[in-house]
Order: structure tokens, then C-alpha cells, then sequence
């Protein structure tokens, strides 16, 4: 008989036991019922479910109305739980819908589990939207893990996900299950958590996902009860993988960062404490400080191009620090170095501010050259078995698009036989209500007419006074316009230290301006056209009607266009004619600036953005 399960130490650089369980289609709801009772889930002796009291958080797919009864999997565990799980998802949501990638975290009633992680995935869409897909159930596997560690479980069961009503391919989901869990081992010391099972079906399935976790360190099969598992015991150091090195552009905070390595741009005696340094140097704590200057006054000390300290307070496990260089070519010689003494140190993965770019004053575009270049150069003559993941932090917004455009040149390189990948990370992640783009960079959508998101547009632009005939409302999808948007928002976040940075603003316009708009987003450079009263930026109106009387201007038709735009006013205060920036707040520091200005700060009607990303057209609608 082939065995019940198999359980796997996935590699000898995973932390986690990953074990995976055959589930039989038997009657899944009387099988659920027994999760109610302690011990192993055992409907025949060779029949047997990891679930219950083996893990502590069960993974449950729901439909996005929050209905558990829909779906085989939701109702079984409803059933098993009680009526009382689908009241605590309702009030976990508050709302009647989630979103597709959305979480809702539940206790687990009847459940003999301490948790269900009730998740939203999207179906599989044959028709061209599968590269959004995927990349929502990533971040679907990547929250449970982390949501597990953070709340302090021990193990957690994942079903196979989206392989049954919603679709998706079975090699799809073992593929993505594979690479997240590792990558969640690799970037996390974890504490608490020690094992995820993967509950699939028979057949096929099993085997696919048996396959994907095959050829690695520590396999066993698993035929009776589950105190037969190989004990899970933490690693001193990560062994060497196989597979792809990949290179990835994200925005973020490196001093979050949990990458093996991190790299601070120092000086010549590497005590600098400005800019990213200095953050680094701060949250590290004073033991890093002490660690670098006892290095440099340690007798036979020769000056070298970097230096290697522990982490302290820091979620890595070691910091290499350079001597910051503003050339590119040096830059490039920096990267390359810090990767290979990384891969001697055999770390997995590492991660890189955008070096040079803060007082070095290097171009941007020729900065982010050196560095993808050198990742490239790196695997294609060390062939490194350790390094296998490169990270690029971008903070500064201005940037993103010149690593982009360098990472974008160099896709489909030939390393190793295999490419070397690029991607934006989940931080720069697309609203789930935007269609698949097909490798379209910019893409207009119209809306339907009825829908709940034409609904919500039309209750936007009629709040007030405006009474217009609606001849079509678009989305504007605008992939750069959008990462650029949202990492300048961010941005404001740290900045301000709150979240309350954006409003939704009507922008009128000419027809012969909208097609600029849509690929550029709002030129500052236009300011003057229509008046600069309160300075030479771009203009926003709280009431649509303002927006609709004079700057909407109609074509040969009639027809008018008002932009309903995300708008980020972050702290504002009163405009005037001549700005080019807002103003000073007045602190000690000369370059703390507001982030817009109004009319009237103490009830605006109008607020002026300068920076060209602090607005995105997110609807065109077309009026008379």
C-alpha cells in the first residue's frame, strides 16, 4: 500500500518540517467532524489527516461573500467548528466581501486547532490573467507563514490550495507552496514555528506535490502515527541549495530586512552615521558600533573595501559593511565583492540598499546598471551554491524606475542554462480589482455599468452639487505610475508617522491632455496654464463640480473628462503664488518640507502636489 504521507526536511537549509498528507475523497465533512476529538484524525487505520491537535492553525479557503457553506473544504470545517466560526469570520472581516488575498483570522471553536486562517484566492484564469493569480496565492502562503510565527504557533496545515473549484493547475500550487516555504525558512529565524503540512488529494496530486519536494535532504515516508516524524532541529548554518539566483527589486526598509546579510554603505573607517548608515548603525544597537571599531584598532588591521560584523538587534544574521563609492564601475566591484565573501560565508541571501545614490550623488541609472550587472557577472563565473537570493532595497521612489528599466534589459540572460529573473515584491503589489494586462505597461478599462465599482465612482462624483450625464467611466492601469504612487506613500508613512496621507480628488482636463496623463500621470511643468495662485504644481479639486466648470474642458462633442485621482496631500498647509516646493515646517531641519499646500488648510477646497508621483489618475470619467 503506498504510504499515507510523506514528510520531508525540504532541504537541509529549510527550518521547517514540511509534511505532506494524502487526503482521500471520502465524505470530507464527517472526517472534519472529528477534528472535534484529541488524538490523530483516523477514519480507516490507513486513512489519516494532519490536522486537529497535530497543527495548530488550519488553512481554510472561503469564497470572497464570506458564505462558508460554499465550498466543499469551508463547509466541512464549518460544520466541524460550529455556527459560531461563521460569525467570527463576519466580525473579523467587517464587511459583507473581502478581497481576493485578503485574510480573516478566526479562533477555532469545536475545532481541536487554535486558530483557522480563513483565506480569499482568486480562480484560475485561462485567459491571460495567470501571472496575477500566482502572485496573489504567493502572497496568500507568505501571510499565513508569517501571520503563524508572529502569533507564536508551532505548525500550521495548508489544503492544496485553488486545486479544486477554483482551477489552478496542480504543479502551479506544489510549485508555489515549494518556493514560499522555503523562502520564508530562509529569510526568518523563526522561534516558534516548526512544521507546515500540506494536505493534498490522492493520484496525481499527491505525486505532484511529492515531486517538487523530492531530490532534497532528510526524506522519509510516514505509514503510521505522527510521533514518527523526524524531530525538526534549528540549523547553525545554511547549506547549499540548488536552483535559480535571483535578483529582486523592492521597495522596503532594510533594517527590517531578515536576508542572511545585510550591506551598510560606510566610510574608510566604517563609523559613518548619516543617512541609511545611520539607521543601520541605530537599530543594530552599540554593540555593532563597538564590533566595527574594534575591528579597524585590532593590531595588523589593513584597510580593505569592507568588513564583516554580527547583526546585533537586527532580524539578519550578519552585516557587511563597505566603503561607499559613488563611481559605478566601483559600485559594480562593491556588489561583486560582498557576494562572494557571502557565498565563502555560505549565506543564502542578501540584501543591498541602492548604493551611492544618497550623498554619493550617483546617477541612478548608471548605479542601477553596476549593481544588476555585477549579480549577473557573479553567477555566471562563480556559479555559486550558497547565494541564492539578491535583494536591491529601494527607498527613494525617483529610483524605482531606473532599476526597473536596467533589471527589464537584462531579463531572459542566460546564466547557468537557466535565466536570470527579475520581478517587483509584494510591496508593490497591483489592486486586485485591476484586469490582466497581457505585458501591457498602461491599459484603460471601462467600467460597467451597474457594477459595484462604477457604483462607487458615480457616488464619488456626485456627492456634491454635479449633475451630469455619464457617458463612460475607465480605470486607469498604469503599472509604473501605480509602484511609483504607492512607494512614495509608503514614504510618506515613515515620514509622517501616520497613515492618514490621501484623499480622492477630481482633476479637470482637456481631451488633448488625457492620453500625457494616462501614460505620465500630472505634469507640475503645466503649472500657470490655468492660474498658480497657490503655486506652480498640480491642482485638485475636493468638489468635482469646481473641477467640471472650468478646467473640464469639452471637445467638438461635448464631452468632458474629470480624472477621480488618489492623491497623496500627506501634511498641508497654505499655498501662494511662486512656490516650486511646499514649504519649511519650521524645524531644525531646513529640508523637512510640508507635503502640499491648500487654500484654505483649515477646510481646503484645493490642494497643489510638486512631485509628479503624489497623484495617480485612477478613473477617467467622460461627461456632458
Amino acid at each position: 500500500m503506498a504510504p499515507v504521507g510523506t514528510a520531508y526536511r525540504a532541504s537541509t537549509s529549510c527550518k521547517l518540517q514540511i509534511l505532506i498528507y494524502c487526503r482521500h475523497k471520502q465524505d470530507y465533512i464527517s472526517i472534519c467532524r472529528k477534528l472535534r476529538r484529541g488524538g490523530p484524525i483516523c477514519r480507516r487505520p490507513d486513512l489519516m489527516m494532519f490536522l486537529g491537535p497535530q497543527t495548530e492553525v488550519i488553512v481554510n479557503t472561503i469564497s470572497e461573500n464570506l458564505d462558508l457553506n460554499q465550498g466543499g473544504v469551508s463547509k466541512a470545517i464549518l460544520g466541524a467548528a460550529g455556527a459560531g466560526l461563521q460569525s467570527a469570520v463576519l466580525a473579523e472581516a467587517r464587511a459583507a466581501t473581502l478581497q481576493h488575498g485578503e485574510v480573516a483570522i478566526t479562533g477555532g471553536f469545536n475545532l481541536a486547532c487554535r486558530e483557522v486562517f480563513h483565506v480569499v484566492c482568486p480562480a484560475w484564469d485561462n485567459g491571460g490573467g495567470q501571472a496575477e493569480q500566482v502572485r496573489r496565492l504567493f502572497h496568500i502562503i507568505c501571510y499565513c507563514l508569517e501571520a503563524a510565527e508572529k502569533r507564536k504557533m508551532r505548525s500550521l496545515s495548508f489544503p492544496a490550495i485553488g486545486t479544486g473549484n477554483l482551477s489552478f493547475p496542480r504543479d502551479v500550487v506544489s510549485r508555489v507552496l515549494h518556493s514560499e516555504i522555503h523562502a520564508f525558512s530562509r529569510r526568518r529565524s523563526t522561534r516558534h514555528l516548526r512544521a507546515v503540512v500540506i494536505v493534498v488529494h490522492p493520484g496525481d496530486t499527491q505525486t505532484c506535490f511529492t515531486r517538487e519536494f523530492k531530490g532534497q535532504a532528510g526524506q522519509r515516508h510516514v505509514q503510521h502515527e505522527a510521533q514518527e516524524s523526524p524531530a525538526v532541529q534549528p540549523l547553525s548554518q545554511s547549506q547549499p541549495t540548488s536552483g535559480e539566483k535571483i535578483p529582486t527589486v523592492s521597495s522596503g526598509d532594510i533594517t527590517k530586512e531578515a536576508s542572511d546579510v545585510i550591506v551598510n554603505s560606510s566610510n574608510q573607517d566604517f563609523n559613518l552615521k548619516t543617512g541609511v548608515s545611520k539607521a543601520i548603525l541605530d537599530s543594530a544597537g552599540t554593540t555593532v558600533e563597538t564590533e566595527c571599531s574594534r575591528k579597524v584598532k585590532a593590531p595588523g588591521y589593513l584597510p580593505g573595501p569592507l568588513i564583516i560584523t554580527s547583526a546585533g538587534l537586527l532580524p539578519s544574521r550578519a552585516i557587511v559593511h563597505v566603503v561607499g563609492q559613488s563611481d559605478p564601475a566601483k559600485i559594480k566591484d562593491v556588489v561583486y565583492s560582498v557576494l562572494k565573501v557571502c557565498e565563502e560565508k555560505k549565506f543564502c541571501s542578501v540584501s543591498f540598499p541602492a548604493l551611492g545614490t544618497g550623498q554619493g550623488g550617483a546617477n541612478p541609472t548608471a548605479v542601477a546598471d553596476a549593481m544588476v550587472e555585477a549579480v549577473v557577472e557573479f553567477v555566471r563565473k562563480k556559479h555559486p551554491r550558497f547565494v541564492h537570493c539578491v535583494k536591491i532595497l529601494i527607498f527613494q521612489t525617483t529610483m524605482m524606475t531606473e532599476f526597473h528599466k536596467s533589471m527589464k534589459q537584462r531579463e531572459g540572460e542566460e546564466v547557468e542554462a537557466k535565466s536570470v529573473f527579475t520581478k517587483f515584491k509584494g510591496d508593490d503589489a497591483l489592486p486586485p480589482r485591476w484586469e490582466a494586462m497581457k505585458g501591457d505597461l498602461v491599459k484603460l478599462f471601462p467600467l460597467t455599468l451597474g457594477s459595484q465599482e462604477y457604483s462607487e465612482v458615480v457616488q464619488e462624483f456626485t456627492k456634491t452639487s454635479l449633475t451630469a450625464n455619464i457617458i463612460s467611466i475607465e480605470r486607469v492601469q498604469n503599472v509604473t505610475l501605480w509602484q511609483s504612487y504607492q512607494l512614495m506613500k509608503k514614504q510618506l508613512e515613515v515620514k509622517n508617522k501616520h497613515t492618514n496621507n490621501e484623499k480622492l480628488l477630481f482633476h479637470g482636463t482637456g481631451a488633448n491632455a488625457i492620453g500625457l496623463i494616462n501614460d505620465k500621470g500630472f505634469n507640475r511643468s503645466y503649472a500657470g496654464v490655468h492660474g498658480a495662485m497657490f503655486g506652480n504644481g498640480s491642482y485638485f479639486a475636493v468638489d468635482p463640480a469646481y473641477s467640471a466648470q472650468g478646467y473640464a474642458k469639452p471637445d467638438a462633442s461635448g464631452h468632458k473628462r474629470i480624472y477621480l485621482s488618489r492623491v497623496l496631500v500627506g501634511d498641508y498647509t497654505l499655498g501662494r503664488g511662486g512656490l516650486i516646493t511646499p514649504p519649511s515646517k519650521g524645524s531644525v531641519n531646513a529640508a523637512d518640507l510640508y507635503d502640499s499646500v491648500a487654500d484654505n488648510p483649515a477646510n481646503p477646497t484645493m490642494f497643489v502636489v510638486f512631485n509628479d508621483i503624489q497623484a495617480y489618475p485612477e478613473y477617467l470619467i467622460t461627461f456632458t
